[in-house]
């Protein structure tokens, strides 16, 4: 059965609320449209809320929201997430603040980005953050723990064996899972988080995708190379389907089990909606399977004429993460965005995500005075790593694969000149046009109530 989440809902603000920020500072229209929006998931049967501390005024206006339903608490599952610390005692402050806006127990409780190998020791150690949600466990306050997570694949992995996690959230997509991800050595797993999940099914944990809509290719607004490759599926429904339809292990059990949906506006829920009418629809042996299965084909040959025969089946083996070489450069992503934009003309969503790693070059360059692996501990968390620079080519030459080096750094120069704020001019704008690019359509033509910043 397909679970659909609802998520964090950040319609009043990102940024962190100041202090004293209530209710009373939330604006009335926002506050009924984030109402309105959680009575339509519910209505529809979506009864997985996902919210976070880190969520701007989310907790606080869920907390509104929740206190107003007529539906009995058990009809709801609650998740929120708190970042791991280093003090207990600031961990369990902030913890019972977010118990306290929300004003009810929680069914989920997440550690907010085991991003690095501290935040694990954070939770794990003698005195860490676990003690405190074991003990709130046994108040009642808390039923299960997990993590969410944008580390490197080996990371998330170690995590998992700890065996203390009842589900994790992750990245992983049709269209790969490298949103602040590391890659898989092994030819067996193939790339991304595979390996992750296939983990969290040995403990029998809960496999929960973070943003398929959005980290999964921006598919609320996709390209028309993508609109023509998943047709006559939109590539929004193409991608939850392939997720949910995912089999693992002998039995083929279902590899994921929750996707979250970022509603702005209660009519946000309309392609979910149809997405489990169709795979309804396949399980009964419907004529859509066939649909799916050949939009499948042509991703994967669309996928393999950009690597060639010869690279398509293990591209990834080699490829270096940004914490696997002296420049922080995350090499295995930014080829990632290469082939994905040649593939599937997904352009803008890789513009976006190379937009993440330029914004953490000032950091970088800001802690110069420190070692590379100091400046990889401060520097890098939700989005690791650096662009490519070519000023630093020899430096990075000797980290990439020998067989594949010269033809990585084309397209490394490539990817750079596609992406880059500087090198292609207003992200390459243009080559969207001339290389058939452009969007098909946009189903967030506006937000009706949007943030305001002050």
């Amino acid at each position: 059965m397909p679970i659909i989440s609802l998520g964090g809902m950040r319609l009043q603000q990102t940024w962190k609320p100041p202090d004293g920020f209530s209710q009373a500072d939330v604006y009335p229209e926002c506050q009924a449209n984030f109402e309105a929006i959680l009575e339509r998931a519910l209505k529809l049967g979506i009864n997985h809320i996902e919210t976070a501390k880190g969520y701007g005024s989310s907790e606080l206006q869920y907390g509104e929201a929740l206190r107003k339903l007529t539906t009995p608490r058990e009809s709801y599952i609650l998740q929120t997430k708190v970042r791991p610390m280093p003090d207990k005692d600031d961990f369990r402050r902030t913890l019972d603040r977010s118990l306290s806006l929300l004003g009810t127990h929680l069914d989920l409780f997440g550690f907010h980005g085991i991003n690095r190998p501290e935040h694990l020791e954070w939770v794990v150690q003698p005195g860490g953050c676990l003690e405190v949600v074991q003990e709130y466990q046994e108040e009642g306050r808390i039923r299960f723990v997990g993590f969410s997570t944008h580390a490197p694949t080996p990371l998330i992995v170690k995590a998992i064996d700890t065996g203390i996690f009842d589900y994790v959230n992750l990245h992983y997509h049709a269209i790969g899972s490298y949103t602040s991800s590391g890659t898989s050595e092994s030819p067996s797993a193939g790339p991304g988080n595979w390996e992750a999940i296939e983990a969290a099914h040995r403990h029998d944990m809960g496999v929960f995708i973070i943003s398929a809509a959005d980290k999964g290719g921006m598919l609320y607004r996709p390209p028309k190379v993508l609109v023509g490759l998943c047709s006559p599926l939109p590539p929004l429904i193409y991608n939850m389907l392939w997720l949910w339809r995912l089999p693992i292990g002998p039995s083929g059990a279902p590899a994921v089990h929750t996707l979250v949906i970022g509603a702005a506006r209660p009519s946000d829920f309309d392609e979910a909606v149809r997405a489990t009418n169709l795979l309804d629809e396949i399980e009964r042996g419907g004529s859509e399977a066939a649909l799916m299965e050949t939009a499948e084909k042509r991703m994967s040959q669309a996928s393999r004429e950009v690597w060639g025969e010869d690279w398509a089946d293990d591209w990834w083996l080699g490829l270096p993460d940004c914490y696997q070489n002296l420049c922080g450069v995350h090499v295995a992503q930014i080829v990632w965005m290469w082939a994905i934009t040649k593939a599937y003309g997904l352009h803008r969503y890789s513009c976006t995500q190379y937009s993440k790693l330029e914004d953490q070059v000032p950091a970088w360059k800001e802690k110069g005075h420190l070692s590379v692996q100091e400046r990889m501990a401060t520097v890098f968390d939700w989005t690791p790593g650096l662009p490519y620079d070519p000023s630093e080519q020899e430096e990075l030459a000797p980290f990439l694969p020998a067989p594949r080096r010269e033809r990585l750094l084309c397209i490394l120069r490539e990817a750079s000149s596609w992406f880059g704020k500087e090198t292609s001019g207003n992200r390459g704008v243009g080559l969207q046009e001339q290389e058939g690019w452009t969007d098909a359509y946009n189903l967030q033509p506006d937000i009706p109530f949007p943030e305001r910043v002050t």
